[in-house]
């Protein structure tokens, strides 16, 4: 019998690779989104609030899935300075809307839940660095406490900075929007980079779709993993990529910011799972370029 997977958030960054490459390998694909986007690759898109209970519940009754990938939610960091209300609702209301409506009308099912680095260590909430942050410790942690509360069958996935093609706000991503505007146009322009000296663990897009399939597949229930490429590379690093790969003419400028110690993530225990990343950081980045480039 072919797995029912639902994809929460089909239509962002993540999720629209993530439907492409389950669709291709066999998978009974649902992508959910807020907006119509009519069945395309072997994916059935369907529309659903997350933040609105009852809706989630019918959903979830009639979609009746074997395996959730739960990526829809406000990713946005800079901004929930200014809607730290909003990013809330999305991220913590909206997963816990999810997890009843599936404790009701599908407690069988395995939820992968996407969380995200910035939240890794409990400590540093004491202190946080944004809103979105706490959403997201927030988001996990109620997750985890619902499968341990509800025995339901959760995973917690805590992915690094994701590059490759797609619609990304990512910073490699408005790079490379720049650098292929500037080909488009006069062929030259300026380039500022804030934050030069601040460390990333970049991964691909790619990558990170085959390591949530592996934790769908083979992932320990109530269990966290870190998945990232096991090596920081600053973001002036990034920029210079992007730089040499452009056939443009472009003036760098740099702010001078302070030394930051590398950031690499420990992903030794999804790699004991069998997963390990695939595509080099190199043409990770011409992908993204490549991508910009095709874009009108």
């Amino acid at each position: 019998m072919t797995a029912r997977l639902l994809i929460t958030g089909a239509s962002g960054f993540t999720g629209t690779e993530a439907c492409r490459y389950f669709a291709s390998k066999g998978y009974s694909v649902t992508g959910m989104a807020r907006k119509s986007m009519g069945p395309a690759g072997g994916v059935q898109y369907e529309v659903c609030d997350l933040l609105c209970k009852e809706e989630m519940d019918r959903f979830i009754e009639a979609q009746k899935p074997d395996y959730i990938l739960h990526l829809a939610g406000d990713n946005h960091a800079g901004e929930s300075w200014n809607r730290p209300l909003a990013a809330m609702e999305t991220n913590v209301n909206g997963t816990l809307n999810l997890l009843e409506a599936v404790r009701r009308h599908s407690p069988s099912a395995r939820i992968l839940v996407a969380g995200s680095m910035i939240d890794y260590d409990p400590c540093k909430m004491e202190s946080p660095n944004h809103p979105y942050g706490v959403t997201k410790y927030l988001q996990t942690l109620t997750a985890k406490c619902w499968g341990s509360l509800y025995n339901m069958d959760v995973v917690i996935a805590r992915p690094s900075n994701l590059i490759g093609p797609g619609e990304s706000s990512g910073i490699c991503a408005l790079l490379a929007s720049k650098l292929a505007e500037m080909e488009r146009g006069s062929g030259k322009g300026k380039l500022e980079i804030h934050n030069l000296k601040s460390q990333r663990d970049f991964l691909d897009i790619r990558d990170v779709v085959k390591a949530y399939e592996t934790l769908l597949l083979k992932g320990e229930s109530l269990q966290e993993y870190s998945i990232g490429s096991g090596v920081s590379r600053t973001l002036g690093e990034a920029a210079e990529t992007l730089v040499k790969l452009t056939e443009a003419d472009v003036e760098v400028s740099y702010s001078l910011d302070e030394e930051e110690a590398p950031f690499r993530v420990d992903g030794s225990k999804i790699r004991n799972l069998g997963w390990i990343p695939g595509i080099p950081f190199q043409q990770s980045m011409e992908d993204v370029l490549v991508y910009y480039r095709s874009r009108s």
